[in-house]
């Protein structure tokens, strides 16, 4: 059951229910394990451009530190600006993420249907870097006419 002046997530309830002292805990662990798992997405980042820039490596060289400080100091800049200007650009980021996830399953989906003999075979071609420039294409055309 939801305590309506408990509102600051588990911490409130373990402060209500245990005491000042122990309340601390959840707070402190949910702080840590939120900035631990944000240090997480900035080597995931690094790591994913570092397959095009083998100067970031798997997100652990000295440069995709300093550019993963430079990131974080950059949405502290962002966020304390204001909240509505930092959801006005998630929602851009979002929106764009989706269209790209988009744009990539347009093209995939004729790409494995010509695998699978259903589409005409100049789908079926891919660059080195495994991009299915023949599906994109098409996919593109169709999108922008």
């Amino acid at each position: 059951m939801r305590k309506p002046d408990l509102n600051a997530g588990v911490y409130a309830y373990a402060k209500a229910g245990f005491g000042e002292y122990l309340g601390f805990f959840p707070a402190f662990g949910h702080w840590a394990s939120a900035c631990v798992g944000n240090v997480t997405y900035w080597v995931l980042i690094m790591s994913t451009i570092g397959a095009i820039a083998p100067a970031l490596g798997d997100g652990d060289t000295v440069l995709s530190v300093v550019l993963s400080s430079v990131g974080v100091w950059l949405f502290f800049g962002l966020i304390s600006r204001g909240v509505k200007d930092a959801a006005a650009i998630s929602r851009i980021v979002s929106v764009l993420g989706a269209y790209l996830a988009w744009t990539l399953m347009a093209a995939e989906v004729l790409f494995v249907a010509a695998q699978d003999d259903d589409m005409p075979r100049f789908l079926k071609r891919s660059t080195p870097a495994d991009v299915p420039v023949p599906a994109l294409v098409m996919s593109t055309l169709l999108r922008s006419s």
